[in-house]
């Protein structure tokens, strides 16, 4: 991954919060009853990852010259959607099944793994 250009590991970004937004915003509330935890909750969700998939589209198609602190800032906040996701799942821990678990903490590990190739990219 050393070798991926910074403008493309926005557009990467930018696909996968876009798959994110649909995954939460229209296929997961169909098995709400399989998770465990409200619809609502995962349209937050949803609407989060949209505006991140909007901001690296962005950053993607108008590449900045200066395109570092924009990739810390997406950095940044996917950490921090990774963190309110976790703290979510554990507030609704007693409700939330093992899939809801598997699905949420497969997409955690993914966007962490992104988050450490902007991170060092953007150094």
């Amino acid at each position: 991954m050393k070798n991926i250009k910074p403008r493309n590991i926005f557009l990467i970004d930018a696909l996968g919060a876009f798959v994110s937004f649909i995954m939460l915003g229209f296929v997961l509330p169909n098995f709400d009853s399989l998770l465990g935890i409200p619809v609502q909750v995962l349209f937050i969700l949803s609407f989060l990852a949209f505006l991140l998939s909007i901001y690296s589209s962005l950053c993607y198609f108008y590449f900045p010259d200066k395109w570092k602190p924009y990739l810390k800032a997406i950095a940044i906040a996917n950490g921090s959607y990774c963190i309110f996701t976790f703290l979510i799942l554990t507030y609704y821990f007693d409700n939330i099944t093992i899939w809801c678990w598997f699905y949420f903490i497969i997409e955690i590990l993914i966007i962490f793994y992104l988050v450490r190739i902007e991170w060092n990219k953007a150094e």
